[in-house]
């Protein structure tokens, strides 16, 4: 429907994505190694500062206040790119004071480097696009891409979902 912006395959791939969902947590709750991989980039992070810095409270926050603001630097030229400069203002607003950024600025979750590299991914996936087919740049940005997906993968099993999304968004615009 045109008017919602909703379709059925919208509807038709949410439902599957509840139920998949549902079918998991069904299954088993989230095994050690589950476990282990959501814990894994948040325990680098959290230890990246003190082994700079040696042991603090700030040390211990700031690379997670680096990798959550970094988010918004990633959003704001893939967003002027894409929409212009106003847009790209309002993309790193929206994700600087959205609660789940905010969140990851002040406690370590895994989902500051969730988001930081879904918008990383963004960015590199705007650069690639921008750059002739087939070319070296577009390649290297590709590259960064797939690097940053991966990275959003590791850090939260929900990065897993990220390409699907972005599948079916270029669907809509094609």
């Amino acid at each position: 429907d045109r008017a919602t912006g909703r379709s059925d395959l919208d509807e038709i791939i949410g439902h599957h994505l509840e139920r998949a969902y549902g079918y998991r947590t069904e299954l088993a709750p989230a095994g050690e190694a589950e476990v282990a991989l959501a814990g894994r980039a948040t325990t680098w992070l959290v230890r990246a500062g003190p082994a700079l810095l040696g042991p603090s409270p700030f040390a211990v926050r700031l690379a997670p206040i680096l990798l959550a603001s970094s988010g918004g630097l990633a959003l704001a030229p893939a967003a002027r790119t894409l929409a212009g400069d106003r847009a790209a203002r309002y993309a790193a607003l929206i994700f600087s004071v959205m609660p789940l950024a905010a969140a990851g600025l002040v406690i370590a979750t895994p989902d500051a480097p969730l988001l930081a590299a879904l918008a990383w991914t963004l960015f590199a996936v705007v650069r690639a696009l921008g750059a002739a087919a087939g070319s070296a740049t577009a390649t290297r940005w590709w590259l960064v891409a797939g690097l940053a997906i991966g990275l959003a993968m590791t850090s939260k099993f929900t990065g897993v979902f990220a390409p699907i999304v972005g599948r079916r968004v270029r669907a809509d615009a094609g």
